[in-house]
């Protein structure tokens, strides 16, 4: 199975649409912190360095990771899913003892490898600006990297609905990129117009993708800083499991589905 993985790790090498969506992991951070580098003073203290980069930092997962990447898994999920129809390789496939399960699940697997790359380069990107800034506000970036994985993975997860109708539909990349946009879009209307209905916030992908970083994020920083740590209801996570659970076994129930069909 890791050969399957590395040569499907391959083939994306030669795709530049894989670059270009990549691209997208460092340019969100350049107008972030373009657009915000006028909130802290040279002269700043330490703590109030400190604040600037944890505030790029969530700002960070908040759009890239929460507007940015469930469009971008939609588009990659193209580039993934439909490689072998638009090169007509599916012929040679056949003759590979590969089943069709098989090819699925390396194929989802590479998806995820790059959400994860995805997730190391724009909080590298964020740190790298603020150091250029100054360095001196740098601080627990390791963990930070840790959290934008997981952050990133959740995304990813809660993204796969997304890669479903793009399969479903099975067209080219420019109504891929549609599908997906609409799928995120839709969620920020929801969360914008219903912002008041915490239960129905509560139960949106996208929110739910972020509960688990955010959390985190949130206690490493009162741990560091000595501050009261606040309570959540075991309900909450009990909520993002099951969602999770769904969302991805769903899909990946779907897509068994959808693709056999299209592959035919």
């Amino acid at each position: 199975m890791l050969k399957l993985i590395l040569c499907e790790l391959q083939k994306y090498k030669r795709i530049r649409t894989v670059y270009f969506l990549t691209l997208f992991a460092v340019l969100f951070p350049c107008f972030l912190v373009f657009t915000t580098r006028n909130r802290v003073s040279k002269t700043a203290d330490i703590p109030a360095l400190y604040e600037y980069y944890d505030y790029l930092f969530s700002n960070n997962l908040a759009y890239s990771f929460m507007l940015f990447l469930p469009c971008l898994v939609g588009c990659m999920g193209a580039v993934i899913f439909f490689a072998e129809r638009d090169n007509d390789t599916f012929k040679n496939l056949r003759v590979i003892p590969i089943t069709m399960r098989q090819l699925i699940f390396t194929k989802l697997v590479s998806l995820y490898v790059w959400v994860i790359l995805y997730s190391v380069l724009t909080t590298t990107a964020v740190t790298l600006l603020c150091a250029l800034i100054n360095h001196e506000m740098i601080y627990d970036f390791i963990f930070k990297i840790l959290v934008s994985i997981l952050t990133g993975f959740m995304m990813a997860s809660f993204s796969l609905p997304a890669v479903v109708a793009v399969i479903y539909f099975n067209q080219n990349y420019m109504v891929s990129l549609l599908i997906s946009f609409s799928y995120s879009i839709l969620q920020w209307l929801l969360l914008i117009l219903f912002a008041q209905h915490k239960t129905l916030v509560e139960f949106l992908p996208l929110i739910n993708g972020l509960f688990w970083g955010s959390l985190i994020l949130e206690y490493r920083k009162n741990i560091l800083f000595h501050t009261p740590l606040s309570t959540v209801l075991f309900s909450d996570h009990l909520r993002v499991v099951i969602l999770l659970f769904l969302s991805v076994g769903l899909s990946i129930f779907l897509i068994l589905r959808f693709y056999k069909k299209s592959s035919r």
